[in-house]
């Protein structure tokens, strides 16, 4: 809507082009919507990976077209220690979002309902209404009456807490209606102690087991948070889950620079057979 910013580039096969947005893409307040949305488009099909960039603290991730966003959604972030953060957005007009906080935002407190309405290329930003890990927004309810996406994360936050360093960890959120009963996990490189894992349930009465070994029962909008877990797993339910993976902070055992990260795991159902790497 009377966009601000527009840029034209040629995109070659297997090759990445990359993109620098306005500085004021990021101008976001608590509680109130913003037009700040940025549109890409092409005549034929292309991949957006996302970064967010400040310095000494970073993290990416992989953009979801318009086609495959959704109608539900559940937030998912880490212990906030500068609080934890998501931003609803829409791709079409007259779009009414309601919102169910897990735990207190600015400006909303925790468990009521509330909507706003969103015009294409409107967002609606919120931040959790404190810094302390207690204060995650993990859970949060997001339903829309038309597709909407979704991001969410922290804007800083020790992997585990008191680990240093702290930092702002970041993904775009996967509807519910892409979630899997089935997901794999993976060490990551220079991380030989392992990751922090946040399972998140989708439906009341949902059984999660690791490596086929019971972990927890879990309604909807609770998640189950491990320990540092070293090596390769499966985490599996009777009803769709959603992994987010914590990479640990450079302060944490075995840890080799590097700082806080957030990813997720793509469960199995949505597994593809070709991928471009950036």
């Amino acid at each position: 809507n009377s966009p601000t910013f527009n840029t034209t580039v040629p995109l070659a096969p297997g090759s990445i082009t990359i993109v620098t947005l306005p500085v004021t893409a990021r101008n976001w307040t608590a509680n109130l919507v913003a037009n700040n949305a940025v549109h890409a488009f092409a005549s034929d099909e292309f991949v957006a990976y996302t970064v967010n960039r400040e310095p000494f603290t970073s993290d990416a991730a992989l953009g979801l077209p318009v086609d495959t966003m959704n109608t539900e959604y559940l937030v998912m972030d880490y212990k906030p220690l500068v609080g934890a953060q998501f931003n609803v957005f829409a791709g079409f007009d007259n779009t009414t979002v309601t919102i169910t906080p897990k735990t207190a935002m600015v400006g909303r407190p925790a468990g009521v309902p509330f909507t706003v309405v969103l015009q294409r290329g409107q967002g609606y930003f919120a931040k959790s209404a404190t810094g302390s890990p207690s204060n995650t927004l993990t859970g949060t309810i997001i339903s829309a009456d038309r597709p909407v996406g979704l991001t969410n994360g922290e804007g800083c936050t020790n992997v585990p807490v008191g680990t240093f360093a702290c930092d702002h960890t970041y993904e775009v959120a996967q509807p519910v209606q892409s979630w899997g009963k089935s997901v794999l996990v993976s060490n990551l490189p220079n991380r030989p102690r392992g990751s922090i894992y946040r399972i998140l349930a989708s439906q009341d009465g949902t059984t999660v087991t690791q490596d086929g070994v019971f972990l927890a029962s879990l309604n909807r909008t609770q998640f189950f948070e491990t320990p540092i877990l070293p090596g390769n797993h499966i985490f599996a339910a009777n009803k769709p889950i959603f992994v987010a993976q914590f990479m640990t902070g450079q302060g944490s055992p075995g840890a080799v620079s590097g700082d806080p990260a957030m990813g997720n795991m793509i469960p199995t159902e949505q597994y593809l057979r070709s991928y471009t790497f950036s």
